[in-house]
């Protein structure tokens, strides 16, 4: 018996001794008083993409200025940062420039944000125009301005305590602006670390990078490889990948941490100093819902632009005579009259800017839905094209032209790569059996004219596919191309304003398909058919 009871006391003591030592970064809510040294809480977000209201019952700055509201109130040492891409997502930011969003970090008093490569989507003047208008700091260490060598924004941050510095340096990915130089993060990184651990003698150093985790092409550098090559980084605190955690991910001793994307989770890291030192207690993705009242200050912030903005998106644009129908994504499948219509439209409205062009290429990846008969609103364009992208013009000789029209053909059938053009272009598309391993052209003409092997030619285009978006990589490695400020959505806009009403939908024979390829039905309503606003083949 006394043998069976000593048995018991041992388990208790090992199972309690058990409990102690699990790591807290998933189960720990928050840091006590209880603890030995000073306490820092570091709240973050990244990638929020213009989500000021909740999506699918997710997320919401003023939910989440609630949860940050309660987190100030217990945490008398606290941070707040963002890892980037607080631009571009959704109409009520995109429409009024990221102002009611700067707006609303500048109540939430956050200290700093790293530059996104989606910031630049409206370009350096704009860009200059957030960073005036914006109460905390953006951080970049390696992007600089090509017109001087300045570095864009600010290197790092120190941000004093009772007892302890922390350093806040920013690290970007490389971004699609020519107006900007960019710098190898790993070197940068190193230069920070130094800088702040011998010049400004921090006790914490943290990483707000937005270089993501997932590597997107190959000569991407991640947070993975920060955190493998360069070593005194005590927290990196990642965006640009959208990824989910529960637990931060452990690289060479370093923890990178990362909170999904929209402003749906708040992240918060609690680090305790001992003798100066930091130990990382805690870690938690704090679910951020429409369940949690939001916070009155910041609604009353949102609501003159949530006002404004419903206006506008309400605003009828046209009348259809006839659905401009996109069944079953069909666009992908063969010649629409709502495909014709957007190129013939995006050409017609460069032209009213002075863009020239011998003819507009898109894909049906492009475009997301039809149009019903009847009125057409703003936010019926915006939803039938989703992607802001600006316009581009790239031109090709002639021989490239031919080989990137033989791309064309190749696409299977449905894909998203799926070739549109404007009235310009007239071509034959030949299927093999199932259309699904693509195809070859015959008898294309350009302005009625084959292709002239000695001339130029310029086609107007989407700044994602003048990128190589869709596998185009004929377009992505052409040596003349150039980018307008006009935005494929806005033209179409524009256009639509000057024509007489109804708009019949029609078809003029530019794409002949031989044998005719018909997508295959998923009891989708006419014109209406929705897809995930991604841009992917898909």
């Amino acid at each position: 018996m006394l043998n069976r009871i000593r048995l018991v006391l041992w388990t208790v003591i090992l199972v309690l001794t058990a409990i102690v030592v699990i790591p807290t970064f998933l189960h720990r809510s928050h840091a006590s008083k209880e603890e030995h040294g000073e306490i820092l809480t570091i709240l973050h977000t990244n990638d929020h993409h213009g989500a000021l209201l909740p999506i699918d019952g997710q997320g919401g700055i003023a939910q989440r200025a609630t949860l940050i509201r309660q987190e100030r109130a217990e945490q008398p040492n606290l941070l707040l940062l963002d890892a980037g891409d607080l631009n571009t997502g959704t109409p009520l930011s995109d429409m009024n420039d990221a102002e009611p969003d700067i707006r609303g970090y500048n109540l939430l008093k956050y200290d700093a944000m790293a530059l996104g490569n989606h910031e630049f989507d409206k370009g350096l003047p704009m860009l200059d125009k957030q960073f005036r208008e914006s109460k905390f700091t953006w951080l970049c260490a390696n992007l600089k301005r090509k017109s001087d060598g300045a570095l864009l924004a600010k290197p790092y941050i120190v941000k004093d305590f009772k007892t302890f510095r922390v350093g806040i340096f920013g690290l970007s990915v490389k971004a699609e602006c020519d107006d900007i130089v960019y710098e190898d993060p790993i070197a940068v990184a190193r230069e920070m670390v130094s800088q702040l651990r011998d010049k400004e003698h921090v006790q914490l150093v943290v990483a707000l990078t937005h270089l993501g985790i997932k590597r997107n092409i190959s000569a991407q550098t991640t947070s993975i490889d920060l955190a493998k090559q360069v070593s005194g980084i005590d927290l990196i605190v990642d965006g640009h990948s959208h990824t989910l955690m529960e637990v931060p991910l452990m690289v060479n001793h370093t923890p990178i941490v990362s909170a999904f994307e929209f402003g749906k989770r708040l992240g918060e890291a609690t680090f305790e100093f001992v003798d100066g030192k930091p130990h990382l207690l805690a870690w938690r993705a704090i679910h951020v819902t429409d369940q949690i009242p939001a916070a009155p200050e910041m609604k009353a912030l949102l609501q003159p632009y949530v006002d404004r903005t419903e206006k506008l998106l309400n605003e009828p644009l046209a009348e259809t005579a006839a659905p401009f129908e996109n069944r079953e994504r069909e666009i992908r499948y063969h010649e629409t009259s709502l495909a014709d219509f957007v190129c013939d439209s995006l050409r017609e409205s460069a032209k009213q800017h002075h863009i020239e062009a011998d003819f507009v290429f898109i894909t049906g990846g492009c475009i997301r839905t039809g149009w019903p008969k009847g009125t057409i609103t703003y936010q019926d364009v915006l939803t039938t094209i989703p992607f802001n992208d600006h316009l581009y013009t790239v031109t090709l000789d002639g021989t490239e032209l031919a080989r990137f029209f033989d791309f064309v053909g190749q696409v299977p059938s449905g894909a998203g790569g799926f070739g549109l053009f404007s009235s310009e272009v007239r071509f034959t598309l030949h299927r093999t059996a199932n259309g699904n391993d693509g195809g070859t052209i015959s008898d294309i003409t350009i302005q009625g004219q084959p292709i002239d092997p000695a001339r130029k030619y310029t086609m107007l285009t989407s700044a994602y596919l003048a990128n190589g978006g869709d596998h185009y990589d004929m377009l992505k490695a052409a040596a003349e191309k150039q980018e307008f400020d006009l935005r494929v959505p806005d033209a179409l806009v524009q256009y639509l304003r000057t024509l007489k009403q109804p708009i019949e939908p029609k078809t003029d024979g530019r794409i002949r398909i031989l044998p005719p390829v018909e997508p295959q039905s998923k009891n989708a309503s006419p014109a209406q058919e929705t897809a995930p606003m991604e841009k992917s083949t898909m």
